[in-house]
């Protein structure tokens, strides 16, 4: 059980990125496969959200509290927010077209939120081998 967590994760640390392209062709003009955009960044956002749940479930059950794992349990809320406006952005824009300024907003706060997972990963590593050297 304690392995769904950084599996879900890993999963969508691959498909984020993917979905940051499809939108990155959006800015660059280029030919944008909106429709594909969507539902690759909805499951990432589903793919984080959930994750994110289940990785307190998990250490909340394994460890006796949900903030033993240090910065890795409150990037989370900082992270979550953020991904929400930006999912929040991109049903906005799902919409309608609101020029060019919600689109750069959209982009900017997901692709930041973006790096902020990579560093959870990191600690998220971190974690995984100080649990499996623990047991």
């Amino acid at each position: 059980m304690a392995f769904i967590h950084p599996i879900i994760q890993a999963i969508a640390i691959v498909i984020g990125p993917y979905a940051g392209y499809l939108g990155w062709q959006r800015f660059m003009r280029r030919r944008f496969h909106w429709k594909r955009h969507i539902r690759v960044g909805f499951a990432f956002f589903v793919m984080i959200i959930t994750g994110t749940v289940m990785g307190f479930a998990i250490t909340y059950f394994l460890e006796g509290g949900i903030f033993k794992t240090g910065f890795h349990a409150l990037l989370p809320f900082i992270i979550v927010p953020l991904l929400s406006i930006g999912a929040i952005l991109g049903y906005i824009l799902s919409k309608r077209n609101k020029g060019r300024a919600l689109p750069t907003l959209h982009m900017s706060i997901n692709y930041f939120t973006v790096l902020l997972i990579f560093l959870q990963a990191y600690w998220g590593v971190g974690v995984l081998t100080e649990f499996l050297g623990s047991r």
